[in-house]
């Protein structure tokens, strides 16, 4: 999981429109834009680290990787 990015929706801020807590790391439900040089994610085990826009952007690419797990998959998804 990984802050999300906020958007105007019906003239109010929200996250995720899924609300589903799962984003997918593309450009309307990827990583939130609040700080400056990039967000923090959660791992499986409990872990918070904070990424750098450009080390989502590849991660986003790669599955499995960091931001794809799907347990069972040998491609994440």
């Amino acid at each position: 999981m990984w802050e999300p990015e906020e958007h105007l929706i019906a003239g109010v801020w929200d996250f995720n429109v899924g609300r589903d807590a799962s984003q997918v790391p593309n450009d309307f439900e990827g990583i939130g834009h609040r700080h400056l040089k990039g967000a923090v994610i959660m791992g499986f085990d409990g872990r918070v680290e904070f990424i750098p826009f450009e080390k989502f952007q590849a991660e986003g690419r790669r599955r499995p990787g960091l931001l794809w797990c799907v347990p069972n998959s040998v491609f994440g998804e």
